[in-house]
Order: structure tokens, then sequence, then C-alpha cells
């Protein structure tokens, strides 16, 4: 049995069916200019040469990288770019792109956590959709990976313990104030130095993560920080440890 040579050019329904794509995939390549048939018939047909069935070829391996079409038309036209420089080049954003879904896996955490148990779910979401998108722009990537580290590092029961101590402590510094009592009164001095404790748990004390955390409480109204709490309760216990 004699073997057939393959056709010099090929139909574009005969290249969709070689390379399995769409008759339509071939009209779109052509249109936006990443694969243009080297000839046509006499009646306009499209006529693909081997040239062109290899360039399809380097398209579809490039495209299952997930690289765009306007990414596959620069590698192909750069004749400085190789495989294992496009893999590279390739491999680098896949990483980035998986700290950015590592970033929003614990942006969620952190949602779903802060809206267990909420009143009113859809304003403790906005309110803490609010809080995290500032904390975000006071401390920078490594800060907040270093701040996630840790937070896995205490773990969740230490970190649901400290939340309801920092509550308790507001219920007391909110009944001291309440009463009257001085921001300089053994009792208040006791609550502002435990907060103190508290925040030097979560900065886990790094200088950097101090400092951005300060600027922070700085330059916003504490509600925002923390929704839910008392600004006036806040300012109460910024007296007793400047006191």
């Amino acid at each position: 049995m004699t073997r057939r040579n393959p056709p010099a050019l090929y139909k574009v329904g005969e290249l969709a069916q070689l390379a399995g794509v769409s008759v339509r995939t071939l009209h779109h390549y052509e249109a936006i200019g990443l694969l243009v048939p080297s000839s046509r018939t006499a009646s306009a047909h499209r006529l693909y040469a081997r040239s062109d069935v290899e360039r399809l070829m380097r398209i579809k391996a490039l495209t299952s990288l997930g690289l765009s079409l306007e990414q596959v038309r620069s590698a192909l036209d750069d004749e400085t770019t190789t495989p294992s420089r496009l893999v590279e080049q390739h491999l680098v954003r896949a990483r980035e792109l998986l700290e950015e879904q590592a970033a929003l896996c614990a942006r969620l955490e952190h949602l779903r956590d802060a809206l267990q148990g909420g009143d009113d779910e859809v304003e403790t979401l906005f309110q803490t959709m609010e809080a995290l998108t500032m904390i975000e722009t006071y401390y920078t990537k490594e800060q907040l990976a270093q701040l996630e580290e840790r937070r896995k590092a205490l773990g969740d029961d230490t970190i649901a313990a400290v939340e309801r101590e920092w509550t308790e402590l507001f219920a007391k510094a909110r009944a001291a104030m309440d009463a009257g009592t001085p921001p300089d009164a053994p009792e208040v001095q006791a609550l502002a130095r435990r907060s103190q404790e508290l925040v030097a748990m979560f900065t886990g004390g790094d200088p950097g993560i101090a400092a951005s955390l300060g600027r922070m409480y700085r330059e916003n109204p504490a509600d925002k920080i923390h929704p839910g709490f008392d600004p006036a309760v806040f300012a109460y216990l910024r007296q007793a440890n400047e006191a």
C-alpha cells in the first residue's frame, strides 16, 4: 500500500481538522494578522502552506501555556525569543498569579471570619472590606505576608482568645471612662499596658510593622480601622498610654 504524501497546500477546513481547531479560529487568526494564509485560489479560497501549518503549531503550543494572542504574536515575531526564555517569562507571571490568589484567599478568610456572628451581614461586609483595604494600603506586601505567617503560627485558638480579650478590655475601658476614672488611674494604666502587649503580639516586635501600624492609626479614625468599636474608648486608652 502506497503512503499518500501530504498536500502542498491545505484548504481552511483541512487545516482546521488537521490542527484540531475551528475554522472560525483560523478566520480570527487571519483577521488579527496572526496567521495569514500564504495564497488563495482563483475563487479567493484560503490556501495554507507547510510553513503556515508550522506557525499554527507554534501558536497552539504558546497558547497552551496561557499566553495571550498578543504575547504569542510578539514571541513569534521576536527572533531573539527562545522557548526556554519564553517559558521562564511565563513561569514568573504564573508565580505572581499564585501570590495574588494566595492574597485573595487570605482576604476572603478574614472577611468570612469577620462576618460570622455579625448582626447585619451586609453592613459588616462593607465595613470589613473598607478596613482590609485600608490595612493593605499601609502595609507592604512583605509585611502582610509576615503578618499572615504570624497569624498561622499563633493558631486560630490563640487569635480567637486575643479577639475576646480585646473585646473584654474595651468593655472595661468603656466602664472606666463612663465612671469618670482618670486615664492615669492604676486600673486604667493596667488596661493600657495590656493593650500595648496585645499590639506587640500582633507586630511580633517588628519595628517596620509597628511603624506602619502607628501611621495607620494617626491618619485614620479608629472606627474605620476597627468597625463597631467606639472611637472615644480608643482616645481614652491613648490618653492612658501617654500618661
